[in-house]
């Protein structure tokens, strides 16, 4: 049921509010000294990015390199498979059958009442989680937000696509809606943020990726305080 899950949105400021961060997550120092753990990702929607002159397919590669790139610091490998042209019915599609315990979803969308405005905040992604198992599988991201704020923030759309799934990825890895006060896990992006593009902004902190690992190893049983996963309390 709806009410035994928590939805976790990533979401972006077009101008700060608070004082900046000054602790930043950092990304594991050696990935070497890690046992890749393997995952597997299932690309869904149709949606092209407006920014793009590639089609789909390619654009979403492109985002996904910076995913992979993100995952792959912290020791996780990606698989991933294109399921953007495959339609509902079609049970035959390897796209139709369920996901595995070590598959994600992602599915992008344009929002149809989407509004900027010049400041404030607004919904890039979200994932849900069962609170019960830590368990989640899906991902929904919207392009006119992402495009949105790519344009406000002088940055590159598919870049951000790219970073946005590995944000939600995070969510799901760790089982857990909680957000960090800084690195790739924080819940709020600025246009500042995103124009400076400093990489231990868009890093896992390394108790994150000690706890993406633990998290994969089997019999590990979820904690019922999913705050326990991250290193840094929520805002």
């Amino acid at each position: 049921m709806f009410s035994a899950a928590l939805m976790t949105f990533l979401i972006f400021a077009t101008s700060m509010t608070t004082a900046e961060r000054t602790s930043a997550g950092r990304g594991v120092d050696d990935p070497t000294k890690v046992s890749p753990r393997r995952i597997g990702v299932r690309l869904y929607g149709d949606a092209t990015l407006d920014a793009s002159d590639a089609s789909d397919s390619d654009a979403f590669a492109s985002a996904i390199w910076e995913t992979r790139r993100i995952l792959a610091e912290a020791g996780v490998d990606l698989d991933v498979q294109s399921c953007l042209h495959w339609r509902s019915g079609d049970e035959q599609d390897p796209c139709a059958r369920p996901p595995r315990h070590d598959e994600y979803s992602i599915r992008t969308y344009r929002s149809s009442a989407f509004a900027p405005r010049t400041s404030g905040k607004h919904r890039l992604a979200y994932s849900l989680i069962d609170f019960g198992s830590g368990r989640g599988s899906l991902i929904t991201i919207d392009l006119t937000a992402i495009e949105w704020l790519a344009g406000a923030s002088g940055s590159d759309a598919e870049l951000l696509l790219g970073r946005t799934a590995a944000h939600e990825l995070g969510h799901l890895l760790l089982r857990s809606p909680e957000h960090a006060r800084s690195g790739l896990m924080r819940a709020v992006w600025s246009n500042q943020e995103l124009h400076r593009n400093r990489a231990k902004d868009w890093a896992f902190a390394t108790r994150q990726v000690a706890d993406i690992h633990a998290q994969g190893r089997p019999n590990v049983k979820h904690p019922r305080n999913p705050a326990a996963l991250v290193g840094d309390a929520a805002d």
